[in-house]
Order: C-alpha cells, then sequence, then structure tokens
C-alpha cells in the first residue's frame, strides 16, 4: 500500500477549538473528508507500515500502557451496550485462549513440563512443603493465567444461604481433616472462616490448574504421582485409579506401583544406615511394634480366588533426641546398669503406699477439674466480659517435652504367624533382617521395644521358653520391653468405657450409653478397642456434656432449653459457677456425701466423672506433649 507522510494530510491552519467534543467533531469531518471513519483511521494508524506512524504509537504498549487499557475498555463498554455482548464475549475468550495456550509450555526440563521420574522421587516429595512449592509453581509460573480467573470465579460470594453453610460445613471438615495429618506436638491454631475459604480456594484453583497441565502434557505429573501412590496405599481400586486417571487427577496404576518399588529400596537402606552400631551412641533406637489385622475380600469367589487373611506387624525405629539423653549420666543408660537395676528389682518391696496420691497430687487433680470446667463453660454457656481467658482455662503444666518432630523410620510390614511366642519370633527375625545385623550383633546391645500389653506378655513368653540360655540372641536377656503410652491409655480407656457404659437395654439405666444416646450416637454397644480415636472421642463427648449438665444445675438453669448465644459474665461469676460445680459434683465430700445418703445414680454420675476426666486429660496432654500431666492422671 502506498502511503504518504503525516505531514501531508494535515490540513493548514486548523481552527481553535475549546471543548474536546468540538475537537472530537472536527477530526471526525476531517476523517470524512478523507474518506475515512475512525474504525479505518485506528486500524491503519496502528497497522500500517510507515517509520513516522511507528514513532507516533511506539509509547502504547510500555509507558502509555495505561491509556492503551482505557481505549479497549471504553470500547468494550460501547459494544457491550449496544448488543454486541456475545460478540465481546467471543473476543474476549478468544483472546484468553491465545493466553492460556501460551502457559506452560517452555516449563521445565528439555521445555517439557515439570516432570517427575518414579524412579528419583524421596519421601521428601510427600512432604507439606514439597506440595507446596509444587503448587506455587503452578500458580505463578506455570498457568498463572488460568489460575487467576478459577480464583477470580470462585471467590464470587453466592447470595444462596444454603450454598454459603454447606461451604462451610465442608471446608471445616476439610480443614480438621489436614489439621490431624500433621505430625505436631502442639495443636494448631484454629484457622478463621475467611482463612479455610481462601485456602480451599487455593487448593481447588491449583488442582484444576494441575489436571489441566496434565491432560494436555503428561510429563506434567507432579500433583498426579503424588496421588496414584497415596490412591494406591490407602487401597483406591484400579477402576476408580482408571477413571481419576482420566479426568487429570492420577498416573497409572503401573507407574504408581513403580513409585513405591523405588521407595521401598530407599527406605530398606535408610533403615540399615539408621539402625547401624555406633560406639558414640549411648541409645540404640527404640523399637515400636504393633499387630494389624485386616482381611482382602472377594466378591466373586472360585476356587483359586478367596478372601484372606493378613496378620502381620508394623512398627518404626525412634532414635531419642539428643539433648534429651544429653540430660542422663551416661553410666545409667547402659546395658551393665540395666541389668544391675533388673536384679535389683527382685528384691523390692511394693508397698501400697506407693500408690496413693500426695497433697500435691491431690491439688494437681483439683486443679485439672476445674479447667475441664472452665472449658465447657466458655464453649457452650459463658462470655467473660474482659475479653480475656481465664486463669484457670488450662491446666498447670508439669513436664513439658521440647516440640521437636521426632526422628523415626518406618519397618517394612512383617508377617507374623500368630499372637502367640511363636508370632513374636516371626517378628524379631524380620526386624534383623531389615537391620542387616547378624543376631549377635542385635541383640548384644540394650534393645528397648515398645509395645502393647498382648505383645509384652508374648515376649515374656518366649523369653521364658528359651530359659535357661547363656546366649543373648536366644534368651532375649538384653531386651527390655515397655509399654507405650498411647497403649496404656487405650487398654485403661476401654476398661473405664465399659465399666460406666451400662445396660443399653434398661432405659432406667443411666450408665454412659444414656448420653450418648441422647447426643445422638449409636449406643447400643460400646465402641471396639480397635477404633480407639472414635472411643475417645465418645468419652470426651459424653464427659463434657456431663459437665454442661452440671454447670445448668448449678446456674439454675437445668429445665431450660440451651440456646446458642452464650450469656456475658464478669470473670467473678464464672469462677463462682466452677467452684460451685466442682464442690457440688466432683470433690471428695460430694461423693462421700451421696455415698452416705446411698444415692447410687448420683454417686455412679460423680465416680464417672472423676475417671473420665483422667482418661481426656490424659489424651489432651499427650497432644501438649506434657509427659508429667501424663503420669500424673496415672499414678
Amino acid at each position: 500500500m502506498n502511503t504518504t507522510s503525516s505531514s501531508a494530510i494535515m490540513p493548514t491552519g486548523p481552527p481553535k477549538f475549546h471543548t474536546k467534543v468540538e475537537k472530537v467533531l472536527y477530526i471526525c469531518e476531517v476523517l470524512r473528508e478523507q474518506n475515512l471513519d475512525p474504525k479505518k483511521f485506528i486500524t491503519a494508524f496502528l497497522t500500517l507500515n510507515n517509520t513516522d506512524l511507528a514513532t507516533k504509537h511506539q509509547h502504547w504498549g510500555s509507558e502509555g500502557i495505561k491509556g492503551t487499557l482505557d481505549v479497549i475498555r471504553a470500547i468494550g463498554v460501547l459494544v457491550c451496550s449496544q448488543g454486541g455482548t456475545e460478540d465481546w464475549k467471543d473476543f474476549i475468550q478468544t483472546q484468553a485462549q491465545v493466553c492460556l495456550n501460551a502457559e506452560g509450555i517452555s516449563s521445565g526440563k528439555y521445555r517439557r513440563g515439570p516432570y517427575f521420574n518414579a524412579k528419583n522421587i524421596t519421601h521428601n516429595f510427600f512432604s507439606h512443603n514439597e506440595k507446596s512449592s509444587r503448587d506455587l509453581a503452578v500458580c505463578t509460573l506455570e498457568m498463572p493465567f488460568l489460575y487467576g480467573l478459577l480464583k477470580s470465579r470462585l471467590q464470587v460470594r453466592s447470595t444462596n444461604t444454603a450454598a454459603k453453610e454447606e461451604f462451610s460445613e465442608s471446608d471445616s471438615e476439610a480443614s480438621d481433616t489436614e489439621l490431624g495429618s500433621e505430625l505436631v506436638l502442639k495443636r494448631p491454631r484454629k484457622p478463621t472462616s475467611a482463612e479455610r475459604r481462601a485456602a480451599r480456594i487455593h487448593t481447588v484453583a491449583s488442582t484444576i490448574c494441575s489436571m489441566v497441565q496434565y491432560v494436555a502434557n503428561m510429563r506434567v505429573n507432579g500433583l498426579q504421582l503424588l496421588n496414584s501412590v497415596v490412591f494406591l496405599a490407602c487401597g483406591v481400586t484400579d477402576r476408580v485409579n482408571g477413571y481419576l486417571r482420566y479426568v487429570g487427577l492420577a498416573c497409572t496404576r503401573k507407574t504408581a506401583n513403580k513409585a513405591l518399588n523405588y521407595l521401598g529400596r530407599k527406605a530398606t537402606k535408610k533403615i540399615r544406615h539408621f539402625t547401624q552400631i555406633n560406639p558414640t551412641d549411648l541409645m540404640q533406637p527404640l523399637i515400636c511394634i504393633d499387630n494389624v489385622d485386616f482381611q482382602e475380600r472377594v466378591h466373586q469367589q472360585n476356587t483359586r480366588m478367596k478372601n484372606c487373611v493378613f496378620h502381620g506387624t508394623w512398627g518404626y525405629f525412634h532414635k531419642i533426641d539428643p539433648t534429651l539423653v544429653a540430660q542422663v549420666d551416661p553410666r545409667d543408660l547402659t546395658l551393665k546398669s540395666y541389668k544391675e537395676a533388673i536384679s535389683r528389682a527382685t528384691d523390692m518391696q511394693v508397698k501400697p503406699a506407693m500408690f496413693l496420691p500426695t497433697e500435691n497430687d491431690n491439688d494437681h487433680f483439683q486443679k485439672v477439674l476445674k479447667s475441664q470446667i472452665t472449658r465447657v463453660m466458655m464453649e457452650h454457656l459463658a462470655i467473660n466480659k474482659t475479653r480475656t481467658p481465664p486463669s484457670n482455662l488450662k491446666p498447670p503444666v508439669v513436664d513439658p517435652i521440647t516440640p521437636k518432630v521426632p526422628d523415626i523410620t518406618m519397618l517394612k510390614l512383617m508377617l507374623a504367624s500368630d499372637n502367640s511366642s511363636a508370632g513374636v519370633s516371626d517378628v524379631f527375625e524380620g526386624v534383623i533382617q531389615q537391620t542387616g545385623l547378624s543376631q549377635s550383633e542385635f541383640f548384644s546391645q540394650l534393645r528397648i521395644i515398645e509395645g502393647d500389653l498382648g505383645t509384652c506378655r508374648l515376649i515374656e513368653s518366649l523369653r521364658a521358653l528359651r530359659r535357661p540360655n547363656m546366649f543373648p540372641e536366644e534368651s532375649l536377656s538384653n531386651c527390655f520391653t515397655l509399654l507405650g503410652a498411647s497403649h496404656i491409655l487405650w487398654n485403661v480407656a476401654q476398661s473405664i468405657f465399659l465399666m460406666h457404659f451400662g445396660d443399653s437395654t434398661d432405659s432406667s439405666d443411666m450408665g454412659a450409653w444414656h448420653m450418648l444416646s441422647a447426643l445422638g450416637i449409636p449406643s447400643d454397644q460400646p465402641t471396639t478397642k480397635k477404633d480407639f480415636s472414635l472411643m475417645i472421642s465418645h468419652m470426651t463427648k459424653v464427659h463434657e456434656a456431663t459437665i454442661l449438665s452440671a454447670l445448668l444445675v448449678v446456674m439454675g438453669r437445668e429445665r431450660e432449653e440451651l440456646s446458642r448465644e452464650k450469656v456475658c459474665m464478669t470473670p467473678g461469676d464464672i469462677q463462682q459457677a466452677v467452684d460451685d460445680c466442682y464442690e457440688q459434683f466432683m470433690s471428695p465430700a460430694a461423693l462421700e456425701q451421696s455415698k452416705l445418703n446411698k444415692n447410687n445414680k448420683l454417686t455412679n454420675l460423680m465416680l464417672r466423672l472423676r475417671d473420665f476426666a483422667t482418661v481426656v486429660e490424659c489424651d489432651r496432654a499427650m497432644h501438649d506433649g506434657d509427659i508429667g500431666r501424663v503420669l500424673k492422671m496415672w499414678l
């Protein structure tokens, strides 16, 4: 196209105008005289290959980008106001497609995406920090445009109240699950509703971006590889995994098995390195083991495929924190010191006075009970006028441990014949094979084995069968069995729960089943011992509901319907209600008085309150890492 210079088409001696409208109208008239309209002029101004024109619009895409965008927005408003909304949407969609198609094509090794080889992943691949870094890369480097679109759409709040409630409930449950899966010694701060919503929006948007990336380029497989391995470990069927792969959420089952195979090889090397005998180590790692039983069910059985029950043992090595070991005299941790202590224990006289609580123990238990009462009151009944938590909301700290992540290494799942001494022997052989040590090397050191009561009894039974024997690898003389804190709580809690559960077929029985039924929890039979978490949860709910009922009686509100709105009270009134509740339902004097009055139901209620309080407080003390408080509850 032949073009002329800009100076050739400019009118000579243009008139002077004072308003913007007059100037624009004059320019439009000039364009008409030159057989042009504004659209043709703008198109030619931006597309013609002319040096003078290029000089005039050279800053439209750099310093003058703000004004350029103002022009585009004005065109959009004009088009949409004149019935061209659909055409404008098509135009914007076309431009968005161009932006999306340009994302994610040049990232990663050899410009083929952030690929993760199943042969090269380690256990760090599944850590929270690594997953967060991969999500951040997707959101900021690989697919920022799509992530921004999805996040913007998800942030639009719905006007439907039911939708909001559904979002809030599901989001809260997801948040609780995520927090519970973290390995921490202290309970983290509960996130606010806005924080939970923002976290969910980020997770949904980043997941969709990863799905789109994987479907377009299967080498971008970070999220999918992680999901496939986790799904395989959790028992997701191959059919379900195939569907998840189809929608871009998982890799093939073959890839997941390959990844697990290589992870297993690395874990084997890690176990051998972890259990090497080092002369400078004062203590060998603890061996924590427990039984596991599960059944593989076949829906369509035949002569070759039947249901199979697996009985085995899982466990881990736990290396004690060196800073904790440094606080102990090294001479007290030797094998010689252990044998001398065992020898002295044979002549030890056990007296009932050893198990009686001291005055300090009684005072601590009183503070624990009052802290539990205060906790229930502040959660369901009262608001402090001073907006500060009561001083007795938390029990006194006794002996907290340092909040550090424990140094543990998981053992490979081991087969065991059955719950017998022969089964324990199989477990020992499995552990020794994984360490790479010989039997004489393994048993030449002091080995502390932590397990439940059944495991400890089976080890003692195996030791008794092999007596007399002078070889440590056969007599197990260098092995010390130790009941774990959680195992002790498991057994104690079940015994207390069964004792106070009552008869669910007798409506006049006021056992714990009655409170479970009132809370809408199935109460035909007590929770089985195998579901430890659910059993502790049920005991906590029964205990707190009973305390709440006692508080309502003390406050004279036992016949009122419990309102969701809390009552604003002064710190003195709150403390008075807590003291009255303790004196009337939990103090030793109240228990003695109920026995004198032969009020059996009230007596059983008070005994249940005191027994359940020990279980609930032990569970909370374990979460808080206060081992001293745990011991005070038991001793």
